[in-house]
């Protein structure tokens, strides 16, 4: 043997070990493969296998919508607001940080006040886990997976697991790997809620919006977020969505939320990402129409407004005077 042949069997011996234990699959069979469309927990929205994030400012509803989709997988029911859902196990496993045993229990009773009709369906609330205790937390939901398989895993809220530097890339990355890894090894999603910096609902939806590193963002296959519209309604907002075109990312899908039994519904209705709708907005017109009868230009409207509950742009502030023009 060679001294170029015993180099290249030592390298050989060297990947070999580094790939052990490694799936190693080529490109070649990869390339016949055959094609399978991304496998969807909550069509077209949510993938059934990874990381998921539903965020928002406070006060929008976001364990709300949570608790309303783990509850609708173990119900057994076929939709969720009005899209195909589509669980295997109907099992979920939903980390609650932010509600103690007793405000779970009401906020459960006044959702399944409208969910449930037949009571015999209450057995299946069997197939809902509530965990209180995040103390050594991957490890507690490594052992509930190695007893029975989940669809899905919610954590409600990333920021109280999470204990170190939240605006540290590498800090947070590392810590989703073993919940990516979890989701992967056992083919069930695992949503985090997550939080909006302050005053963002009165910016754009954004994933730049999002509390924290860049790093959160992206190791999540798929972002939504909730938020509160100035009519009381709420709009569902796709901010990231690896296997969707982007026809799904410029939409506001339009939800009614009823605060009586914490339930959204979905009105059918979808707004233009891009569209304010705060120009149709009743208090927002009353005082950009005060702010011109005192003289400001539209600019100066608009610094006005900046930060408040009333911000918007300078065009729609000039749509709203021009409309509003005495005849």
């Amino acid at each position: 043997m060679t001294k170029e042949e015993i180099k290249e069997a030592k390298l050989a011996s060297e990947m070999k070990k580094k790939l052990k234990g490694i799936k190693v699959i080529n490109a070649y069979n990869i390339h016949l493969s055959k094609e399978i469309k991304e496998p969807k927990l909550v069509n077209p929205f949510l993938q059934k296998v990874g990381l998921a994030s539903i965020v928002g400012s406070s006060d929008t509803g976001k364990s709300s919508f949570l608790r309303q989709l783990a509850l609708s997988i173990v119900l057994g029911k076929n939709e969720f607001l009005g899209y195909k859902l589509s669980p295997q196990h109907n099992k979920v496993i939903y980390v609650s940080t932010e509600d103690d045993l007793n405000s779970t229990k009401v906020a459960n009773k006044m959702q399944l006040s409208k969910l449930v009709k037949d009571k015999k369906k209450l057995d299946e609330l069997k197939q809902l886990d509530f965990i209180f205790d995040i103390e050594n937390l991957i490890e507690t939901l490594e052992t509930i997976l190695t007893q029975k398989k989940v669809d899905l895993i919610v954590i409600d809220a990333f920021a109280d697991v999470f204990k170190k530097e939240i605006n540290s890339s590498t800090q947070v990355r590392s810590f989703l790997m073993p919940y990516h890894s979890l989701a992967i090894k056992n083919r069930c999603l695992v949503i985090f809620l997550h939080h909006n910096s302050k005053r963002s609902e009165y910016t754009s939806p954004s994933k730049n919006n999002i509390v924290g590193t860049q790093g959160f963002e992206a190791k999540m296959r798929s972002i939504l977020e909730i938020r509160k519209a100035p009519d009381g309604k709420r709009h569902m907002v796709l901010l990231k969505c690896n296997f969707l075109p982007s026809k799904y990312k410029n939409i506001k899908y339009v939800l009614e939320f009823d605060e009586k039994t914490l339930l959204f519904k979905n009105t059918e209705q979808k707004l233009d990402l891009n569209s304010n709708s705060k120009s149709s907005d009743p208090e927002t017109i009353k005082k950009v129409l005060e702010l011109h009868e005192n003289g400001l230009s539209l600019r100066n409207i608009e610094k006005k407004l900046k930060g408040s509950q009333h911000q918007i742009g300078k065009t729609a502030v000039g749509n709203i005077i021009n409309k509003n023009k005495p005849k």
